[in-house]
């Protein structure tokens, strides 16, 4: 496993797994895999509806909780009551304390985002929480937040991948110590067969999800790639036995071309969903 330090002196690993729609026991047993496999890097959120099976597979591996780096997120229904979320989060996940809780989206409303941001920090010094940060937020976004609090949130997750570089907001997190993780690596399977990554990965003995998660990492990213599967989340984890070198490093650096496979964090407000609905009524 490979480490990134954050500017508070934490150091995160590099590789985690990504569990959005993980469910029920094949969610726990992943999570049991993949901290098996070596995984310390665990990423869930309100939205997915699944913490009480990560939390479940976190404890039935029998890892000790300080070995690990434990990732929730708030979904902006309930930026205006952010404690229900987020008591929800430590009931369901059901361990002492979560390692970074983020803004799943930056919302349309900068008051609700604020108090919410507000909130969670509340919440970290209770103890709930080791670190707060932010996802899906751009440089507008990061820059309003600074405004209002003062210092930019340590870690930003955003959507990440050869086809989608995000060259702007990659340079600012850099320049300002913002810990990038990548979600959606591999663009929903939609990359996996470029030609241009298949030779790479032909290359160096690889697979093209290998050479993208490898990619991330070698340019100081974070990066979450989720499955279920167990041959997958063994596959994902087999990357830290070979390096892309430059000419590799420059021909993705060519491949940027704007797909996007998630909503746009500009406009999207996440109204269809509700915390109450989707979770409370499901204790």
């Amino acid at each position: 496993m490979e480490y990134i330090t954050m500017r508070n002196g934490t150091k995160v690993p590099m590789l985690g797994l990504g569990c959005y729609k993980s469910e029920e026991q094949e969610g726990v047993e992943a999570v049991k895999s993949a901290i098996e496999i070596g995984y310390r890097h665990i990423d869930t959120a309100n939205f997915y509806e699944n913490e009480k099976y990560v939390g479940r597979g976190i404890r039935e591996s029998g890892i000790d909780r300080e070995k690990l780096f434990v990732v929730s997120k708030i979904w902006p229904t309930s930026f205006k009551t952010p404690e229900v979320a987020i008591e929800y989060s430590m009931r369901a996940l059901n361990i002492d304390y979560i390692d970074m809780y983020l803004l799943h989206w930056p919302s349309q409303n900068e008051y609700a985002r604020n108090h919410a941001f507000e909130t969670l920090l509340k919440y970290k010094e209770k103890g709930y929480f080791k670190e707060v940060g932010v996802s899906n937020f751009k440089k507008e976004h990061l820059e309003k937040l600074k405004e209002t609090f003062g210092f930019y949130p340590m870690m930003n997750q955003i959507e990440i991948s050869p086809w989608l570089q995000k060259k702007e907001d990659y340079a600012f997190c850099q320049e300002n110590d913002i810990v990038m993780t990548a979600c959606v690596p591999f663009a929903k399977g939609n990359i996996l067969n470029d030609p241009k990554l298949v030779e790479i990965a032909e290359k160096h003995g690889k697979n093209v999800g290998q050479v993208i998660l490898r990619w991330n990492i070698q340019r100081g990213n974070c990066v979450i790639p989720k499955s279920s599967k167990p041959h997958r989340i063994a596959d994902n984890f087999n990357i830290f036995d070979f390096e892309l070198d430059a000419d590799d490093m420059a021909v993705i650096g060519t491949m940027e071309n704007g797909n996007s496979y998630c909503s746009d964090s500009s406009v999207f407000t996440g109204d269809f969903w509700n915390i109450e609905d989707h979770l409370l009524n499901r204790e």
